[in-house]
């Protein structure tokens, strides 16, 4: 078994793309920053960018920490497995 694919890493590439697609997300759908300026809103579209500023933040910000999580569970190795688990033992 791999060590991309050993049940520690596995969900570390979920949240990585969860993270992902998460920032995707709320950079499209900003008023401000975002593919979102086409859209025809009611109102003024300056309040309307306001309003949804903080959300943004939050969303982007909430991404990047699950994006973290995932990078984390990638990177860290378990102190007690040996560095190379694949290499064969010398015999004597």
């Amino acid at each position: 078994m791999s060590s991309a694919n050993s049940p520690k890493h596995r969900p570390g590439w979920s949240l990585l793309l969860i993270g992902l697609l998460g920032v995707a997300f709320f950079w499209v759908t900003d008023a401000r920053y975002g593919l979102a300026l086409h859209y025809s809103h009611d109102g003024n579209p300056i309040d309307l960018a306001n309003q949804q500023f903080p959300g943004t933040v939050l969303g982007v910000v909430g991404s990047l920490l699950i994006f973290g999580i995932g990078a984390h569970l990638l990177l860290n190795r378990d102190p007690r497995r040996p560095a190379d688990t694949t290499a064969v033992p010398a015999q004597q």
